[in-house]
C-alpha cells in the first residue's frame, strides 16, 4: 500500500513539473517576438500592413520586418503587436521607382516641366534634372502614389520623361514604448552629449529628439558589430528611453592627413576633376602658405582663385579663399533653358531667380560670373543680376562638354523695376500671363558669353 502511494506521489509530482515546464515553455514562446510576428503576418496583411516576409537579425538578437515598400504608417500596429519592449528593425527592399515619358525630349522641356511643377503644386520631393539620362528626376520625401504620377504626367505632358522615386528607407532599430514628454527625452539627449563614450564622434551620424512619435532618433553609421554600441548608448540614455536607431549604410572617408601644402592643392585641383586647371604655391612659411589655383590657356597659367592654408599639429588644411573675376577659358556656350526659383516670403509665393540652363560646347572650362535677367510683357520690365561665384567649389564653372544650373551666390527674391524701384514678385500676379525673359551671361572680365530669350506662360497654382 505504501509503495502504490509512492508510486502516485511521484506520477502527480511528475506531470505537475512537465504542467509547468510547458506552461513556462509556451510563456516564452508568445513572448518571442519574432513567433509574435510569424503568428500574427496574416492578420497585419489584412490591416494593411504589407509585410513580404519576416527575418531575424543575429547580431542584435531582433526580429526584422521587411516591407516592399515600407511607409512610417507600419511601425506603430507592428510595435503595438510584439510589444514596445522589444526591439524590432524595420527594412525595405528596393525603393520604389517609376519611369514614364520619352528619354529623347528635348532638354527645354524637361526645364519647362519642372517650371510647371515648381509654379503650379507643392510637392513634398526633390526636384532635379538628370542631365546625364535626359530625365526630370522626383524624389519623394514621404512616398508617392499611381495618382501622383497621373496627375503630374498629365499636368506636364506624357512625353515628359519623368522618373519618380521614394527617398530610400533606411533601416530601423525601433525600442521601447513612445514617451511625449519632451524634457524627459531631452534629458537623454543631453546625458548622450555630455558622455565620453568614443563612439558618440565615430559612429553616430546625427541624434534629436522626434517629437512626433515620442523617442530619441540616433543615426548610426555602417558597423561590424552593432549590439555593443546600440547596448553602451542605452546604458547611457536610459534603457527605458524609446529610441529608434537609423542605419546608415556607408561610412564617409576618413578626413585625410595632409604633411604638406602641396598635397591640400592637390587634393582640391582633383576634386574640381577640370582637366585644364593646375596649381601652384605662390608663398610659404613654416606654418602659413598661400596657393594659386590656375586656368592653364595656350601654355599659360591665369590665376582665378587662392587657398590660404595653415598648419596645426603636424598637418595643413586651407583655411579660407578668394576668388578673382577673369576671362573664361571656354566661350562656345549655349543657354538651352531655364529654371523658375520659387520662393515663399510672409506665406506669399515670388518669383525668386531665373537661373539659366547652361551647355558647354568649347574643349576648355567654362567660367561664369555673372547673369543678367529680364523678364517683359506689353506693360511691365523688370530685371535682377547676380554673381554666381563664391565659396562653393565649383561655383561658375562648367566642365568641358557639359551641362549645368548656374545659380546665385545667395537666394534671390527680388526684381528691379524700370524706376529702378526693388519689388517682389507675387506667383499669383503672374499666374496665366506670358513674358519674354532673357537671358545674359558674362565672365569676369565683361565679356558676353551666350544671349537667349525665352517665351514663358507662368503656371495657374493647383490647390
Amino acid at each position: 500500500m505504501e509503495k502504490l502511494k509512492l508510486i502516485v506521489t511521484l506520477t502527480i509530482t511528475t506531470l505537475v513539473i512537465t504542467l509547468v515546464f510547458s506552461s513556462y515553455l509556451y510563456q516564452k514562446r508568445s513572448k518571442n517576438p519574432f513567433l509574435i510576428l510569424e503568428r500574427e503576418l496574416e492578420n497585419l496583411k489584412g490591416m494593411g500592413i504589407p509585410i513580404e516576409y519576416i527575418d531575424m537579425d543575429e547580431d542584435i538578437g531582433c526580429p526584422i520586418a521587411v516591407f516592399d515598400d515600407m511607409e512610417h504608417e507600419y511601425v506603430q500596429p507592428v510595435r503595438e503587436i510584439v510589444g514596445y519592449d522589444q526591439p524590432i528593425l524595420f527594412r525595405e527592399l528596393e525603393p520604389p521607382r517609376v519611369l514614364v515619358g520619352d528619354l529623347t525630349a528635348p532638354l527645354l522641356d524637361i526645364c519647362k516641366a519642372l517650371n510647371t511643377l515648381e509654379e503650379s503644386l507643392d510637392l513634398r520631393a526633390l526636384k532635379s534634372i538628370d542631365f546625364e539620362r535626359g530625365l526630370l528626376r522626383l524624389e519623394f520625401l514621404q512616398g508617392f502614389t499611381q495618382h501622383d504620377v497621373e496627375e503630374i504626367t498629365l499636368l506636364v505632358g506624357k512625353d515628359t520623361p519623368i522618373e519618380f522615386v521614394e527617398r530610400e528607407w533606411k533601416d530601423r532599430l525601433y525600442i521601447g514604448e513612445p514617451l511625449f514628454v519632451t524634457q524627459n527625452l531631452d534629458d537623454a539627449l543631453s546625458r548622450l552629449y555630455e558622455s565620453e563614450l568614443g563612439i558618440v564622434e565615430k559612429s553616430i551620424t546625427g541624434l534629436g529628439v522626434d517629437e512626433e512619435r515620442g523617442m530619441l532618433r540616433i543615426g548610426l553609421w555602417k558597423l561590424d558589430n552593432y549590439s555593443e554600441t546600440i547596448g553602451a548608448l542605452r546604458n547611457v540614455i536610459g534603457l527605458d528611453t524609446p529610441v529608434a536607431f537609423v542605419f546608415y549604410p556607408m561610412r564617409p572617408p576618413e578626413p585625410r592627413n595632409f604633411t604638406s601644402a602641396t598635397e591640400v592643392l592637390e587634393d582640391y585641383v582633383n576634386k574640381l576633376n577640370l582637366t585644364d586647371v593646375g596649381f601652384e604655391i605662390i608663398h610659404q612659411t613654416d606654418d602659413e602658405a598661400v596657393g594659386a589655383i590656375q586656368f592653364i590657356m595656350n601654355g599659360e597659367r591665369i590665376k582665378f582663385q587662392e587657398l590660404r592654408l595653415e598648419k596645426r599639429d603636424d598637418t595643413w588644411n586651407w583655411c579660407g579663399s578668394s576668388k578673382w573675376g577673369i576671362i573664361s577659358p571656354s566661350s562656345d556656350i549655349e543657354i538651352v533653358g531655364f529654371l523658375v526659383d520659387i520662393v515663399t516670403l510672409d506665406n506669399m509665393k515670388v518669383v525668386g531667380g531665373v537661373e539659366p540652363v547652361v551647355e558647354n560646347l568649347g574643349e576648355e572650362t567654362a567660367y561664369i560670373y555673372s547673369v543678367y535677367v529680364e523678364i517683359m510683357n506689353s506693360t511691365h520690365t523688370l530685371h535682377q543680376s547676380y554673381h554666381t561665384v563664391g565659396k562653393g567649389l565649383r561655383d561658375g564653372l562648367i566642365k568641358a562638354g557639359n551641362f549645368d544650373i548656374v545659380g546665385a551666390v545667395m537666394v534671390m527674391d527680388f526684381w528691379i523695376t524700370e524706376n529702378g524701384e526693388f519689388i517682389n514678385l507675387s506667383l499669383d500676379s503672374v499666374a496665366g500671363k506670358t513674358y519674354k525673359i532673357s537671358i545674359t551671361l558674362k565672365d569676369g572680365e565683361g565679356n558676353v558669353l551666350a544671349i537667349q530669350s525665352f517665351t514663358h506662360t507662368f503656371s495657374t497654382r493647383e490647390e
